[in-house]
């Protein structure tokens, strides 16, 4: 806490300033020309100060002798938050497992070293307005010892720049959710620090599979091009049949090919269904990409 104060004399004398805290004197300044502008500053007191009413006193005396008025500041300390988490883990606009994933954070200091409860919220907007669901229960913290994450109840001051995370599970496939990591001292503060939102989008994988493409003869060799926008970090994954109506199809992995616009030779040469049919399999994996992943359209050549 600081408070600024000028101190003044009507004949221009010089000043002699006492600073006084709850009556004991924490700063004697002499010889203070009158006009200036002083700052009373408590950063070294306010850490022992307890939570309460406190006063501060300015005691001015000229360089007469003559003692003038005194001017008193009260203010009460309250018990303040906790600094605010920050989140480490998932970075902004990431794809995370629809089985569930990991929101990992640091925790900083409470003024008063009170313990701290910390909990972790999803919502369906960035304002934390729609589809709230808080996660107070499972919270860990990384011994860089042991290399393992230990369950605890609460974080404190020595915790500072530690790692802390919580799982978080129960996720719809294609949505976009808010995160945001909440801590609150135990001594009742009564305020909720909260750490930037984040947004994340629930699914990092795109599997789908073509129709089956029936034909008169039995495919032995096979093309495939596509119309697609991937992020770069994303992988893909291709795979064919060339039985593709048999209940269970023989799925052969053509991802080299693909990848160097080559023609894919079937190792297959049998089938139970009533035809020979060709289809194919896209496996597409985000990984940490939060860039677009869409595949438009996909063509096909056999022979």
């Amino acid at each position: 806490m600081k408070k600024t104060y000028t101190v003044t004399d009507a004949e221009g004398d010089t000043i002699t300033v006492v600073e006084k805290l709850d009556g004991s004197v924490i700063r004697t300044l002499n010889n203070q020309a009158s006009g200036t502008s002083l700052t009373v500053d408590l950063t070294t007191q306010w850490p022992s100060l307890s939570l309460a009413s406190h006063t501060i006193t300015i005691g001015v005396t000229d360089s007469k002798g003559l003692a003038g008025a005194t001017r008193t500041w009260t203010f009460t300390k309250t018990n303040s938050a906790p600094r605010a988490p920050i989140i480490i883990s998932p970075v902004n606009l990431t794809r995370v497992d629809t089985a569930g994933f990991d929101a990992a954070f640091t925790v900083s200091t409470d003024a008063e070293g009170d313990a701290q409860t910390l909990c972790v919220q999803l919502a369906d907007d960035s304002a934390f307005t729609t589809g709230v669901r808080t996660i107070t229960s499972g919270l860990k913290r990384y011994n860089s010892s042991t290399k393992v994450w230990d369950d605890v109840s609460n974080a404190t001051n020595s915790d500072s720049g530690k790692s802390f995370k919580f799982n978080i599970t129960g996720l719809t496939v294609n949505t976009t959710k808010y995160i945001r990591v909440g801590s609150i001292d135990t001594a009742g503060s009564n305020t909720t620090s909260w750490s930037a939102a984040i947004q994340i989008k629930v699914g990092n994988k795109l599997e789908f599979t073509t129709l089956p493409s029936a034909l008169d003869f039995m495919p032995t060799r096979l093309n495939v091009i596509d119309k697609k926008t991937v992020d770069s970090k994303a992988t893909i994954k291709v795979f064919a049949c060339n039985n593709a109506l048999d209940v269970a199809p023989t799925w052969e992995n053509i991802t080299t090919q693909y990848n160097y616009n080559e023609a894919y030779v079937f190792t297959n040469t049998t089938k139970t269904g009533n035809q020979w049919a060709v289809a194919v399999k896209y496996q597409i994996s985000a990984n940490d990409a939060a860039g677009e992943i869409s595949v438009d359209a996909i063509g096909v050549g056999v022979s």
